[in-house]
């Protein structure tokens, strides 16, 4: 499996939980997020409207990639190797980060190798609505859903059904059609919202999320984490020398074992 490694960058200096960048015009969109993680966040801390932010987003994403991770010449790329061909050895030292955790970022930390760009929220989280955010959310107007009869009692009961819609929803179901015919604002349970499953994320004992879930907006609008030296598994995993990232998805092989290559 070949992959791109990177040349060392002359512009940069790291250490735990530190980032530092210079020449990354536009002077001042970069800033070291000190607040919501422990582990390398870079926060590209721009204001205006929700396709502007993601303008300056990807723009300043771009930069940072070709400082941060060149080819080692133009249009080739490298082969990533274990330190030896034993496995089981190189699992040993192999850290398992699950994305099921709800500070899977802070368990990142400590590895040079990995480094999270996100899009801070602007403003208020608590109290908010999307009907007058126009930074943080590309629609500002959102309609009811509802249900007929039997998807609402599965909804309204406790434990009925595997896949936990009732602590999803809270227990609560709307009935009411014409209710869906109004605008409204984005709750923000379907910001923080994620699949409740008793083998990768059961909070609560299964019986709901935490309040904040339904409460409060996130602490970013999206993240892209960068990987240095990295193999992507077919499961979608990826492996660097150090950490094993295992997003939140359909499998979750949280076995710390390295890639055949």
């Amino acid at each position: 499996m070949s992959l791109i490694k990177p040349r060392p960058s002359q512009n940069t200096a790291s250490n735990t939980g530190t980032l530092i960048i210079a020449s990354l015009p536009p002077a001042g969109a970069w800033s070291r997020d000190l607040r919501e993680s422990s582990a390398p966040v870079i926060a590209v801390d721009v204001d205006g409207n929700f396709t502007e932010r993601v303008t300056s987003f990807n723009v300043q994403l771009h930069n940072l990639r070709q400082q941060q991770l060149p080819l080692t010449s133009a249009g080739n790329t490298t082969c990533w190797f274990p330190a030896d061909n034993n496995q089981t050895a190189n699992a040993s030292s192999l850290r398992v980060v699950s994305g099921a955790k709800d500070n899977y970022i802070d368990e990142l930390s400590g590895n040079p190798d990995i480094i999270t760009v996100v899009l801070p929220w602007l403003r208020s989280r608590s109290n908010w609505s999307s009907l007058t955010d126009f930074s943080n959310v590309l629609y500002q107007r959102y309609c009811e859903w509802t249900a007929d009869n039997v998807l609402c009692s599965w909804i309204e009961t406790p434990r009925v059904i595997n896949a936990r819609y009732d602590t999803v929803y809270r227990r609560t179901c709307n009935r009411n059609i014409n209710v869906t015919a109004r605008g409204q604002s984005l709750r923000p349970l379907y910001l923080n919202g994620k699949p409740i499953n008793p083998k990768y994320y059961w909070p609560n004992n299964g019986d709901s999320y935490p309040e904040h879930f339904y409460t409060t907006t996130p602490p970013y609008v999206f993240y892209m984490h960068i990987h240095r030296d990295a193999v992507v598994t077919k499961l979608g995993d990826v492996i660097t020398a150090r950490t094993k990232l295992v997003l939140y998805a359909c499998s979750n092989d949280v076995t710390p074992t390295s890639p055949r290559v």
